[in-house]
């Protein structure tokens, strides 16, 4: 499919993780907050044993004094109460159960909380370790996380989160057409350094009545595996359809593979709108002028990125686009 270059290793069918996704989910929260986890735990032992409709006595009386002895106690445990918020799902927002009530005018401490929550979880992932077969939900969470730090560091990944990761970005042969072809080859590139088949590299830039033109085309190496594809097709798709329950020899393979190579060559259409042949290399260039009809959902900024990175930083923000 887009976005699968022609040499990644055929991923294994996906296990059926329906009944573990909240498990993940969980797990990833539970992993990010050690700390306050500890603190949930202290607050959940503080809890008044009389829940059951008597509230207007203090935290500290409704106690019980084998659990929480002492003022300092009592205080911490208030200030646990005024801060959660009990009545929300945690495993659909831990944030919210665990500090939903807390009040910060400036923002900052909650901004802060964040950063420090999610660095927590990157370092306790990164050193998790995890069978390749039977998970538990903390082990699927580390799978998940090792995946995505494989595929931003260019690596070929084989594992199932990674399919799974393709299916959340939308990833899909069905919801292919030409434009939002463009559009998430774009942002699978940016997001998750994940770069498709359709490669777009920077090739030339030049000033025209005070504004920068911008010159893209497909690199060499992908557009000469593009003009093998259509004999490879037949073959190459149906083997890569296994994140998506279909076996490669089954009629629904062949559909799909159909509709993949349907939604390429639209796109290509859309691409490959002028092509010359190439002074140095004999490689066909071809260009791709109207990059906002192409792809009308990404933003200028992306493309200020593009080109930023591609020029080897020659060109920087302050350059208009044409």
């Amino acid at each position: 499919t887009l976005g699968v270059s022609s040499n990644r290793v055929d991923a294994p069918e996906l296990e059926k993780t329906d009944n573990t996704k909240e498990g993940v989910v969980c797990a990833l929260v539970v992993l990010t907050l050690v700390g306050v986890l500890t603190a949930a735990g202290l607050y959940m032992s503080f809890w008044p044993s009389d829940m059951d409709g008597d509230d207007s006595g203090s935290t500290a009386m409704a106690m019980d004094d084998r659990l929480c002895q002492g003022i300092q106690c009592a205080d911490a445990a208030e200030r646990l109460r005024a801060i959660m918020k009990p009545d929300e799902d945690p495993c659909h927002n831990f944030y919210r159960f665990v500090c939903g009530n807390y009040k910060d005018p400036s923002g900052q401490m909650l901004a802060q909380m964040d950063a420090e929550m999610y660095a927590s979880l990157a370092k306790v992932l990164k050193a998790a370790t995890f069978p390749p077969t039977g998970q538990s939900a903390t082990e699927k969470a580390a799978a998940l996380y090792d995946a995505c730090t494989r595929v931003r560091a260019g690596e070929v990944d084989d594992t199932a989160a990674l399919a799974q990761l393709m299916k959340d970005v939308g990833l899909t042969a069905t919801t292919y057409g030409s434009a939002d072809a463009a559009d998430k080859m774009v942002m699978l590139f940016f997001q998750y350094n994940l770069v498709g088949p359709l490669e777009l590299s920077l090739m030339d830039t030049r000033m025209h009545r005070g504004k920068r033109v911008l010159r893209l085309a497909l690199s060499p190496a992908h557009l000469a595996w593009f003009g093998k594809r259509g004999e490879a097709s037949a073959s190459f798709y149906p083997r890569h359809l296994g994140p998506f329950g279909l076996a490669a020899t089954s009629s629904e393979a062949a559909d799909m593979a159909g509709a993949v190579i349907g939604a390429e060559n639209e796109a290509m259409e859309e691409l490959l709108i002028q092509s010359h042949h190439g002074e140095q290399h004999g490689d066909f260039i071809h260009m791709a002028p109207d990059l906002n009809r192409l792809a009308p959902c990404t933003s200028q900024g992306v493309w200020e990125a593009f080109i930023s990175k591609y020029s080897g930083n020659m060109y920087g923000y302050e350059d208009e686009v044409l």
